[in-house]
């Protein structure tokens, strides 16, 4: 049902698919301030993770935003995960920012991305 809602509020969803099989996705979300996206619940099935879909799920995301008139490009991510951040950073996003939520038990890492940059690196570590 949250993804209906998100996609009535202008977000995008794309799919990873293998073999006629959905294995992950991503969304894509219209910032609030001008020229940015939002990436959100980025997730690939575990049996299909280590495959170069994480970091193909990223490149249409962020091809997604460009379309949309976006510049920039941020991810939130739990902030002690630092495999994740090392990933995110090999494709050219920066930490901008962290911050507490009151509803979340943990803290967040923000990740920007500039999008006239095309960094995609391939390795082991996929989603």
């Amino acid at each position: 049902r949250w993804i209906e809602e998100d996609m009535a509020d202008g977000d995008s969803y794309l799919m990873l698919v293998r073999d006629e099989i959905p294995t992950g996705c991503v969304g894509v979300k219209r910032g609030k301030e001008a020229g940015i996206c939002y990436l959100t619940r980025l997730a690939v099935m575990p049996n299909a993770q280590h495959r170069g879909g994480g970091s193909a799920l990223i490149q249409q995301a962020l091809d997604e935003a460009k379309q949309r008139g976006a510049k920039t490009a941020q991810v939130g991510i739990i902030a002690d995960d630092t495999r994740l951040e090392a990933w995110y950073r090999r494709r050219g996003f920066v930490v901008s920012s962290h911050a507490r939520f009151m509803h979340l038990p943990f803290r967040v890492t923000f990740l920007t991305r500039n999008l006239d940059s095309s960094i995609i690196e391939n390795d082991s570590l996929e989603f």
